[in-house]
């Protein structure tokens, strides 16, 4: 089983996967692949409404994955 560590924004996914190049490792694609075994995202903080950096934080998650 292997971890993978990816970023993400409020709206993309900004890490390739190494096995599958035209997949963004947490994004629905990933979460369709048949190596994918668990997806975990990190907490978000709460915003307030019309906060525009919201639009523009990284996060991170992490990605079980079998292959």
């Amino acid at each position: 089983m292997e971890i993978v560590e990816f970023k993400h924004t409020w709206c993309d996914y900004l890490t390739k996967c190494k096995h599958f190049p035209n997949i963004e490792v947490g994004s629905y694609e990933c979460a369709c692949c048949p190596h994918c075994v668990r997806i975990k995202l990190d907490e978000k903080p709460e915003y307030k409404t019309c906060d525009m950096k919201q639009y523009f934080d990284t996060y991170t998650g992490i990605v079980e994955c079998n292959k």
